[in-house]
């Protein structure tokens, strides 16, 4: 996992009135929506008029980033991003047969989260997102709370434009927490096993994203899990007893998400307030299981019985 800064965010004015896609979520605002207007007076230092040229003399232009307000977004995105305007498409990725996005948005996504490493920024860029998860603040997220914003979308999208979508959403700079989730195939967002992640935190600029080898091991166990509900089906398991499995399921794959840890005979703890090794505990409890039922099927067969470690 990856934890880093991100920069102030500031962007440039837009030069050309096109709307993006997303705006049919914002009702009438557009992504150019006007700025405020610039200041007609000036001081000796730092003149802002040039009077040769007779134009403006505005600061250096900040790149947009995770961090930015609503109505930066609004009015610089396109402008500094017009990629973002186009609609996501997908294709398979020979090698892992998974979907992928076809054209990514490579360098959007770096300028958007400059920090974030360059195999990461690779991986993300192709990767697919299907949900969106926004909370007040990294301790909403981390305290088991619900998201006030939990958006599932139909059709895949991409990290950059999942970014921008979030802080539309936003009126303040650095303010927030978002969890973006990936998915592997048209069957959309990851229910019955854990999703690739990138979380971010506007506040303190801190960026969580799975690489390379963590969303592959994801994506072996979601075909494994695939499979396996495929074979229940076969045999005729109704769909309600999928139902209970799969939101068992999702109830521990939350549980784990905030450091929780399920004790054989104790249930679930937090492993590192309860002061337990839980690995070992659930191991050493394992072994003494399978002894009691080596055991059992000797008495069962009439076999010579166990008793502290000799037999009789």
């Amino acid at each position: 996992m990856l934890n880093n800064s991100l920069a102030a965010s500031h962007a440039s004015a837009p030069s050309e009135a096109t709307l993006n896609p997303l705006d049919d979520s914002y009702g009438s605002l557009p992504w150019n929506a006007s700025t405020s207007p610039l200041p007609e007076t000036t001081s000796e230092k730092g003149a802002s008029h040039v009077e040769d040229a007779g134009t403006v003399q505005l600061p250096p232009i900040m790149p947009l980033t995770a961090r930015s307000c609503a109505d930066e977004v609004r009015s610089k995105a396109l402008a500094s991003y017009p990629d973002l305007k186009n609609k996501v498409t997908t294709d398979v990725d020979p090698r892992t047969g998974a979907l992928r996005i076809r054209w990514p948005t490579r360098e959007t996504l770096r300028q958007l989260l400059p920090d974030l490493d360059a195999e990461r920024v690779t991986a993300w860029s192709k990767m697919p997102i299907f949900r969106v998860q926004l909370f007040f603040n990294r301790k909403g997220y981390t305290s088991h709370g619900p998201p006030y914003t939990d958006q599932i979308f139909e059709e895949p999208e991409s990290l950059a434009r999942m970014l921008c979508w979030w802080r539309r959403r936003v009126g303040q700079d650095s303010k927030g927490f978002a969890v973006f989730q990936g998915g592997f195939d048209g069957h959309g967002a990851v229910h019955l096993t854990e999703p690739p992640l990138v979380l971010v935190d506007a506040l303190t600029g801190e960026i969580e994203a799975d690489d390379e080898e963590a969303i592959q091991q994801k994506l072996v166990l979601y075909r494994k899990r695939r499979k396996m509900k495929e074979r229940w089906t076969k045999k005729g398991m109704p769909e309600e007893s999928h139902l209970k499995i799969e939101s068992a399921e999702k109830q521990a794959w939350d549980r784990k998400r905030h450091g929780q840890e399920y004790l054989m005979q104790g249930g679930w703890v937090h492993s590192e307030k309860s002061g337990l090794d839980v690995k070992k505990h659930n191991f050493m409890l394992a072994k003494h299981h399978t002894i009691l039922a080596e055991h059992n099927a000797l008495l069962a067969k009439g076999g010579a019985m166990i008793i502290k470690g000799s037999t009789r």
